[in-house]
């Protein structure tokens, strides 16, 4: 089985090539790279160039229209592989799982496959994230996890997929948080006889940033000052009004982005208003699903909000 993986490369002229580097040293033999450069600043082309003179089973794309998913569409249009998956640029497997995780489609008849990973915070400190189980698990449980649960994670760069699972589901290019999450949720639901494995090994390292667009405090928010996570789940939950599951993991999402945000970045004016609803019209669903993914999470978010977060964010707001 032949195995593309798909990387978009924007401004990452000093992390690619330890990024292919890691892939090619899997010795996985049947395998293509798709580098897909999309309208950096840097050097990143030229380093492309470079890296698929050096393998070549590496290929170069380039695009002069920017956006994560644009590439990674890019990359799905191209693919030749039975199996694909994703990496962004500045991220890096770990030597000899990302063979294994890959073994799981000839040796379970996997659709997709779902590993762990590492959290690399500071360019040192490495978090785990992983289930304590290997083997086949449910679609709803998976689609639950993906949603609330960190350790499985919204992301694609944790999870392969067969191609024709894939078929013509692709990233929605109209939205820049979440995207991952909504492919997915996509991918999941038209495909509802799915059979997915957990591989409890953490293979790969994501690279967490300062200046990411997930920690970047302004790129957050949209211009009317809601939360951009939120306005993707409310995409979800109006595509998906038939399930109810999809329903209270979205909103105990919803509650529960909103409650990090205040607790961690201290918005005020409208951001706060929106967050602060947000919180209040969906807390009982946070309450009702949180606690299976993080019970010392829960306990401390919710002492927090009684003690602290109440008085700042609801006695001085005319807004109940």
């Amino acid at each position: 089985m032949k195995t593309s993986i798909i990387i978009p490369v924007h401004n990452a002229e000093k992390y690619l090539c330890k990024c292919v580097r890691s892939i090619i040293d899997q010795g996985i033999g049947d395998l293509e790279i798709l580098l897909i450069e999309n309208g950096s600043d840097d050097s990143s082309y030229q380093v492309c160039l470079d890296i698929c003179e050096k393998y070549d089973n590496v290929i170069c794309i380039k695009s002069e229209l920017k956006g994560v998913s644009i590439a990674r569409n890019i990359g799905l249009d191209n693919a030749k592989g039975d199996i694909i998956t994703f990496c962004d640029a500045d991220d890096y497997y770990e030597l000899d799982l990302l063979k294994i995780a890959i073994s799981f489609f000839v040796d379970t008849g996997a659709d997709i496959v779902v590993t762990g990973y590492y959290n690399v915070v500071d360019d040192h400190t490495r978090i785990r994230r992983c289930l304590n189980k290997n083997g086949k698990i449910g679609r709803e449980e998976i689609e639950r996890r993906i949603i609330n649960d960190p350790r499985v994670l919204g992301s694609v760069c944790n999870k392969f997929y067969k191609k024709k699972i894939i078929g013509s589901t692709r990233f929605k290019e109209d939205i820049t948080h979440m995207e991952d999450t909504f492919f997915n949720i996509e991918l999941l639901e038209n495909n509802s006889d799915t059979k997915c494995y957990y591989y409890g090994k953490c293979i790969y390292n994501y690279i967490q940033h300062d200046h990411s667009a997930t920690n970047d405090a302004e790129s957050i928010y949209s211009a009317d000052g809601f939360l951009k996570y939120y306005l993707t789940k409310e995409m979800l939950l109006k595509k998906y009004e038939h399930s109810a599951l999809l329903q209270r993991e979205l909103k105990c999402s919803i509650a529960s982005s909103a409650i990090n945000t205040l607790y961690e970045r201290s918005p005020e004016g409208i951001r706060r208003k929106h967050l602060v609803e947000q919180y209040i019209n969906n807390s009982k669903y946070y309450l009702m699903c949180n606690y299976r993914y993080c019970f010392k999470h829960t306990i401390k978010m919710i002492l927090w909000w009684f003690f602290c977060g109440k008085k700042k964010y609801i006695m001085d707001m005319d807004i109940l």
